[in-house]
Parts: structure tokens; C-alpha cells; sequence
């Protein structure tokens, strides 16, 4: 007779430290929260999804940069956040203007000079676009994971705690 792990009363032992049940219970609260996460995720990708849908029927473009300037919103928006105060509509209307900026200057410098038969050329330029979008924002910010402020130091830290760090140990 096979048993159901599911069914157990203690978790699968991947460690010695794992004491955990199996079974999970989910409340109202938690439920809701899953629900309106989900949606809102589902909303974030539906706007993208026009947005791309708009350029490419208005602009006959394909921007590959479509998710490069999403990003550039969200770091506006965060930079925008603590400099107003933590008042959520002036700083989003900060960070679409900022935003809005960036994607006339790319349009006035490298797209409005295309013709409407050079479809190719267009994927080109909005790909390179993304490719340089991208390793900029990894030099300024770096892709190295980083210790918050209130962290353990290392020197206490036990050897078999995870580690924020790349480094070994």
C-alpha cells in the first residue's frame, strides 16, 4: 500500500532543520491577497501587451525595447517615490513625463528616420536599443546581490545560514 505525501503529517526531510507539515492552510486574508496579486500582474502584462499592440499598428514598429522602457518606468517611479514625498500620483506622473521623454528622444534620434519599408531595420534598432538599455542599467545598479542594511554580519553569521553574498562560504 503507497502513501500520499500530501497526506503526512511532517514534511519530506531535505534537511534536519525541517520540521514543517506537508499540508498548508490557506485563510480568506492570504486568498485574497494571491487574487488581487495575480490580477495585478495580469493587468501589468495586458498594458504591455497594448502598448506593443499600439506601436506596432500606429508606428508599423516592433519594439523590442517595449520592456527596457517599462523598466526605466519602474526605476523612475521608485527614484520619483522618496524625492515627492511618498506621494504616489505626483511621482507617477513624474515618471510616465520622464519616461515619455526617453522613448520621444529615441523616436526623434533613431526611428523617425526609417521608411516605412524597412521593417528589418526596425527590429534592429529597437533590439540594440534593448541590448544597450539593459547593460547600462547593470553598470549603474549592478547585477552583484547586496546586504541590506540591518543584515547579520558575516562574523556572526553561522556557516549554515544562507548567504546573500556571491561569495563562497
Amino acid at each position: 500500500m503507497t502513501t500520499n505525501r500530501l497526506h503526512t503529517s511532517r514534511a519530506p526531510r531535505w534537511s534536519v532543520n525541517c520540521t514543517a507539515p506537508v499540508t498548508m492552510t490557506i485563510d480568506a486574508t492570504y486568498l485574497l491577497q494571491l487574487t488581487l496579486n495575480g490580477i495585478t500582474l495580469g493587468l501589468i502584462y495586458a498594458l504591455i501587451a497594448v502598448g506593443l499592440s499600439l506601436i506596432f499598428g500606429v508606428m508599423e514598429i516592433i519594439n523590442f525595447a517595449h520592456g527596457e522602457l517599462l523598466m526605466l518606468g519602474a526605476f523612475a517611479m521608485a527614484f520619483a517615490l522618496p524625492v515627492m514625498g511618498l506621494l504616489y500620483w505626483p511621482a507617477l506622473a513624474t515618471a510616465i513625463l520622464a519616461v515619455m521623454m526617453v522613448g520621444w528622444v529615441i523616436y526623434e534620434l533613431l526611428l523617425v528616420r526609417l521608411r516605412p519599408d524597412e521593417f528589418e531595420r526596425s527590429i534592429l534598432v529597437t533590439l540594440g536599443l534593448s541590448i544597450i538599455i539593459i547593460h547600462v542599467m547593470q553598470y549603474i545598479f549592478t547585477a552583484t546581490p547586496r546586504l541590506g542594511r540591518h543584515a547579520v554580519p558575516a562574523s556572526k553569521a553561522s556557516r549554515s545560514a544562507p548567504s546573500a553574498s556571491p561569495g563562497r562560504g
